[in-house]
């Protein structure tokens, strides 16, 4: 209420001061007169909050789910049905053996190629330990992208060492590529 009241007041003396220069024959800007439309634009919101507030006083409070707060709301993982338990409970039973082998094949002087034999035996315990918990396609996604990573890692050091200058700047440029996508889908979010 008080701030209709200035604002009521500063129109009157606005108007006051544009109908004195336009009645002694002074020329009135468009500045005052955008500054008239501006206060009352700004009156008319005032009294239109003031109507809504007025109209929720004696309204009680709508009810909301008490979730909605939340982005991504984390859910209890569902109960497994006994079938999936056991074969769950038979995992992890013979999971923790097959890595002591897999690092007794590590530690051992077998022959052969060993980091070979070790990254596959890897590979097999991780495919099965997601099939158990049925997460295989997360598995193979993440398999993908450490692929890719590893392949790029790879031929940067490559390249660093063919040609580090040319490589260092491709690097670079890179970089100021991925960081002018980073800003402006930033920009677009504002």
């Amino acid at each position: 209420d008080t701030e209709i009241l200035d604002m009521e007041s500063a129109i009157a003396i606005r108007q006051t001061a544009i109908r004195a220069a336009a009645s002694g024959g002074e020329v009135v800007g468009p500045a005052a007169e955008a500054e008239l439309l501006a206060l009352t634009t700004e009156q008319v919101r005032l009294r239109d909050e003031r109507i809504t507030l007025d109209s929720m006083v004696g309204r009680p409070l709508p009810p909301s789910d008490p979730h909605s707060h939340l982005r991504h709301r984390r859910r209890p993982v569902p109960a497994e049905e006994r079938s999936r338990r056991r074969v769950l409970a038979i995992w992890s039973a013979i999971s923790t053996p097959l890595v002591l082998l897999w690092l007794t094949l590590l530690v051992l002087p077998l022959g052969g190629s060993v980091i070979g034999l070790s990254a596959a035996a890897l590979l097999v315990m991780c495919a099965i330990e997601a099939i158990a918990r049925r997460q295989l396609a997360r598995f193979l996604v993440a398999l993908v992208v450490v692929v890719i990573a590893t392949v790029a890692i790879a031929a940067v050091a490559l390249a660093l060492i063919a040609d580090w200058r040319r490589a260092s700047g491709l690097l670079l440029v890179g970089a100021a590529v991925v960081l002018l996508v980073l800003n402006l889908v930033e920009l677009r979010r504002d």
